[in-house]
């Protein structure tokens, strides 16, 4: 039985030309044969359609490829290399860190109701420029995308962060006193 046909889309929601979709069709398999015990299956899902669409926008930029299944191959396993190497930098919770996120007390309860008005007091004594790194922050944007965003450089954006961190977590404890 022949697999369905990928639907494969540009940055511009336009279907991806066939001979692009042929190639990663052709390289599927073997990328998630490689690589589905190592990450997420959406992960590497989403690894493969950005790759689609990196071909693509390499074909616009420099004209049709002579060997698109190679490039495919190359482009999407780079791009699951990449995602691989970033998760192995996340640092774990710990149980009880995990413990803490995942219970506790009731969305509507005191204590979470407490905790809600003084985050939002907190935030709000932060700089403009400080507001707006942690909203960027919080929406998953990352340091470099910040920077640019902000016109900062990404060394900036760090220091910013931690910056941030040391005064909420300083005023969360007198808070807590």
């Amino acid at each position: 039985m022949a697999t369905p046909k990928l639907h494969l889309v540009d940055n511009e929601n336009q279907p991806l030309p066939s001979h692009i979709v042929d190639a990663i069709e052709w390289s599927h398999s073997r990328i998630n044969s490689q690589f589905a015990g190592l990450c997420d299956p959406a992960e590497l899902s989403n690894s493969i359609e950005d790759g689609a669409r990196r071909i693509a926008e390499h074909e616009k930029d420099h004209g049709r490829l002579q060997n698109v299944k190679a490039f495919a191959w190359r482009t999407v396993s780079n791009a699951v290399i990449s995602l691989l190497r970033l998760r192995s930098r996340e640092i774990a919770l710990s149980p009880q860190a995990l413990e803490r996120l995942t219970s506790g007390p009731g969305p509507d309860s005191p204590e979470r109701i407490h905790h809600a008005i003084e985050t939002d007091r907190l935030l709000k004594e932060l700089s403009q420029q400080e507001q707006t790194i942690c909203d960027l922050t919080k929406q998953g944007f990352t340091t470099k995308e910040i920077g640019r965003a902000l016109r900062m450089t990404q060394e900036a954006v760090w220091k910013a962060q931690s910056r941030i961190r040391t005064k909420l977590a300083t005023d969360s404890r007198q808070i807590a006193d």
